[in-house]
């Protein structure tokens, strides 16, 4: 038990001197610049932005809303299967707790909903253009899905890399 209290002042006193960095004060600034972008409505740069907080060992009290915001602007893409991508990711995560995780699976649900939402004609144009694009195999939509996949949680491998480096 007392080990398990000194760990825990340790974690606190690393999480303190944080503020302390320089990448600290760059993320914290690059969270007031994603508030910017939003309302220019320039949202590919804003993803951007997010994905290099998501990523970083900072700003850990706002994860959620990090997420959050990183969701809403996937879905103001057009890119609902990424946004709900994040949303899971962010439900796993340890640092997203309390209200911002009852707000994430609020949007995952909103998501959901959008998704099964759209109208016939682009259900259509969906499916027409799956069967003039229909992979050879089974097999190869598996790849096409990943590859898709791939381009949205760049960011969550990034940031489990990062996370096995640490004692």
């Amino acid at each position: 038990e007392r080990q398990w209290q000194e760990e825990t002042e340790d974690e606190d006193v690393r999480s303190y001197l944080l503020q302390f960095d320089a990448g600290w004060h760059l993320s914290q600034t690059s969270w007031v610049g994603v508030d910017l972008l939003e309302r220019a409505r320039r949202y590919e740069e804003s993803v951007g932005l997010l994905e290099l907080i998501v990523s970083s060992p900072f700003l850990h009290h706002r994860r959620g809303r990090i997420y959050n915001r990183l969701a809403l602007d996937l879905q103001h893409l057009g890119k609902l299967d990424c946004a709900m991508r994040v949303c899971e990711e962010a439900i796993r995560d340890f640092a997203v707790a309390g209200g911002d995780r009852l707000c994430i699976e609020q949007r995952r649900e909103r998501l959901v909903k959008a998704a099964n939402k759209t109208p016939k004609t682009q259900r259509k144009k969906q499916l027409r253009s799956k069967s003039e694009h229909s992979p050879s195999s089974p097999g190869d939509a598996d790849e096409e899905d990943f590859a898709a996949g791939k381009e949205c949680v760049k960011h969550i491998s990034s940031f489990r890399a990062e996370e096995e480096l640490e004692p």
